[in-house]
């Protein structure tokens, strides 16, 4: 018996506006972007993911599929046909990966993180540039992720990363952009609704910070959903960072016990009432080394439990311990006040409604 099928985010073809299937086929051709020359040999792989449950969707399962191009840059995926028992295909991603060439994902850009909208399920075009100098090998891996043929593939650029990492190596800024996706904000709060993505303007991005802005496109700040992530050296300054945060937050209560998946500690806070209510979760998790502050509309978290598998799903994808001092060149060490502060007068206090989740 087939899954139920999440509607997909891309069009059957670049002709039309119907919607293409999660479940496949898919065609399309692979190219040097300079050149517009076919490249034979390039990694095709795609990720299925399925989830169990009406209101949270509890990922159950993944499959996985793979092969190259042809001669002439083609490649050919078949239709899904195996599927886990009364479950709902809730994902399906296709990356295209070869030796020197920045990597390619169906459903977002690598610099900008930003969403992909010109992934097609037949017919597809793809166009690869050059991994050029200066482009972090480590930020690579983490955005094309994948197993089996895919990362063996990888395996020259993951020896590189992990030189990069052993020198100490801090000179690029961190990116929460493959923290969470869109189709897993609705996944967790059961929401249909559409969103922009985008990072908050309160704080600049650094080495050790970054956020993400799931902005709907039909409502206000109560359909929205905020994260923000920090990164240190040490889990002391991970925890003393974590007790100066929370009790910023409106009327933060400690999560005693914590749930598996969250994290050391946790604080739960909500503010405001009705459609304009927002729910706050802070978390520490002291084996990463990171603070995580997710905020969520009421329109989006009805409950703490929609909050709590958002913040689940980020904590499963922090990058892994192994952080040492800043290097001195190391991006944005000094954290940039908003424009709309002078220097003498930053607000450090966190609130629940930062203006970037106003309209």
């Amino acid at each position: 018996m087939a899954p139920e099928l999440a509607p997909a985010q891309f069009a059957a073809r670049s002709d039309t506006t119907q919607p293409g299937s999660l479940l496949g086929p898919f065609d399309g051709r692979v190219t040097d972007g300079a050149s517009g020359h076919p490249l034979p040999g390039a990694i095709v792989w795609v990720s299925y993911s399925f989830c169990q449950g009406e209101v949270l969707c509890t990922p159950i399962a993944g499959q996985t599929w793979s092969g190259e191009t042809d001669a002439d840059g083609r490649y050919a995926v078949p239709q899904l046909s195996q599927f886990p028992a009364a479950s709902r295909l809730s994902r399906t991603t296709l990356v295209v990966y070869k030796r020197g060439y920045l990597g390619y994902r169906s459903d977002r850009y690598f610099e900008s993180a930003r969403p992909r909208h010109d992934f097609t399920q037949q017919r597809n075009i793809v166009k690869l540039e050059r991994f050029t100098e200066g482009i972090s090998h480590v930020e690579h891996l983490a955005f094309l992720g994948g197993s089996g043929p895919l990362r063996a593939a990888l395996r020259a650029e993951a020896l590189q990363a992990s030189y990069d990492a052993g020198a100490g190596n801090t000179n690029h800024a961190f990116d929460a952009g493959t923290l969470l996706s869109i189709e897993e904000v609705r996944q967790a709060t059961g929401s249909t609704d559409d969103f922009t993505t985008e990072r908050l303007g309160d704080r600049a991005r650094t080495a050790r910070y970054d956020s993400l802005h799931f902005k709907s496109v039909t409502r206000g700040e109560e359909g929205d959903v905020a994260v923000r992530i920090f990164l240190y050296g040490t889990d002391t300054e991970a925890e003393k960072n974590f007790e100066e945060f929370a009790p910023s937050l409106p009327s933060a209560k400690a999560v005693d016990p914590v749930p598996d998946g969250l994290g050391s500690r946790a604080a739960l806070a909500r503010d405001g009432e009705g459609e304009r209510m927002i729910f706050g979760l802070i978390v520490l998790d002291k084996t990463q080394r990171a603070v995580v502050l997710v905020t969520c509309g009421s329109a989006l978290c009805e409950d703490a439990e929609h909050i709590q598998a958002l913040t689940k799903k980020i904590i499963s994808r922090l990058p892994r311990a192994g952080r040492g001092p800043l290097a001195p060149d190391a991006p944005g060490q000094k954290v940039v006040a908003p424009a709309t502060q002078t220097p003498e007068q930053p607000d450090p206090t966190f609130k629940l409604r930062e203006p970037a989740l106003h309209r």
